[in-house]
């Protein structure tokens, strides 16, 4: 995997996307869970590794997964996707700030 957070958290997000379509719940919130921890990185300018002057944070590309598609999931998946969502929200309004 690749050392810049935000182009983990997109291969995270990928395969988050295809644990909800199987409906593989146990795998789709703890994929959930590792994206909430590298979120942090991606937002730190020490630590993003991306920029034109090294640490220019961004979150281009990462998207929330909409709730139509894992509302029926149980309730620790649901929960944990619903973190994973608000979390990404905020970080985007902080950066367009």
């Amino acid at each position: 995997m690749s050392k810049v957070p935000v182009a983990q958290i997109h291969k995270l997000r990928d395969r988050l996307s295809v644990a909800v379509d199987e409906g593989d719940w146990d795998k789709a919130a703890k994929l959930a869970r590792k994206i909430v921890k590298k979120i942090p990185l991606a937002l730190d300018p020490q630590k993003c590794m991306t920029g034109e002057p090294l640490g220019k944070p961004h979150l281009d590309g990462v998207y929330t997964i909409g709730s139509m598609r894992y509302e029926r999931g149980p309730s620790h998946a649901v929960r944990a996707i619903r973190q994973m969502n608000r979390i990404i929200r905020s970080a985007q309004k902080t950066l367009d700030k």
